[in-house]
């Protein structure tokens, strides 16, 4: 009597910025990115409703017209598992480089002494670590490698097929540049920031939080 359209999505990764498809439908349409596509192969699911849950077996059966054999649907399902946490820890890094440099230009217009002056200088090295939106950006900024690994995210789901091998050796190069990219600003936010707030504490200032993710990104509502 009923019918369900099950999602054979794993978790959506976390985005700076979510979009719809030019077919949303509305109220009826998840946001984009979404989440790794499920492998062919035996799932259970589970629903549960006025407090009663029950399970049943699905079977996931690739395409009978697609050629593709499972150890190229698995390569490239790990790849997208690769680029979809790399695309949340990245995502995670640019929501907070951002929210850090509003709240600095917030603060630095009630600051003077000491305090505006370690403002000013927190707000350049966060500006310079989370880079500009402007594409084609060849240096190493967190908003940079966003960028290219939400393009290598969406590359990775175009076709039922093995991922190119430009593809993988670029998503392994920009795995390692990222890492040095965050660990710059996880300095910042554990030795800068801190340092920062103690003066602003001192000068009767209000401290400069770090996490504080728009509400619209961490809600995943359909449109």
């Amino acid at each position: 009597m009923h019918r369900w359209v099950w999602d054979l999505h794993y978790p959506t990764p976390l985005a700076a910025k979510y979009d719809y498809p030019i077919s949303a439908v509305p109220h009826d349409t998840p946001r984009h990115p979404l989440g790794p596509r499920a492998l062919p192969g035996q799932y259970t699911v589970r629903l549960t409703a006025n407090g009663h849950s029950y399970t049943a077996p699905l079977t996931v059966k690739m395409d009978p017209r697609v050629a593709t054999s499972l150890a190229d649907l698995e390569m490239q399902f790990n790849l997208q598992v690769r680029l979809a946490a790399m695309l949340s820890s990245s995502s995670k890094a640019v929501l907070e480089a951002r929210s850090v440099q509003d709240q600095l230009h917030k603060r630095a217009n009630g600051a003077s002494g000491a305090a505006g002056e370690s403002i000013k200088a927190l707000e350049q090295k966060v500006s310079a670590v989370l880079g500009t939106p402007e594409p084609g950006a060849a240096e190493p900024t967190l908003t940079r490698f966003y960028n290219d690994i939400t393009a290598l995210y969406g590359a990775s789901d175009t076709a039922d097929a093995a991922p190119a091998n430009a593809i993988v050796d670029t998503a392994d190069k920009t795995e390692r540049e990222l890492q040095t990219v965050l660990a710059q600003w996880e300095r910042i936010a554990a030795t800068d920031l801190p340092e920062l707030n103690r003066q602003l504490r001192s000068a009767n200032l209000p401290e400069v939080k770090v996490g504080m993710i728009p509400a619209e990104i961490t809600n995943n509502d359909e449109e």
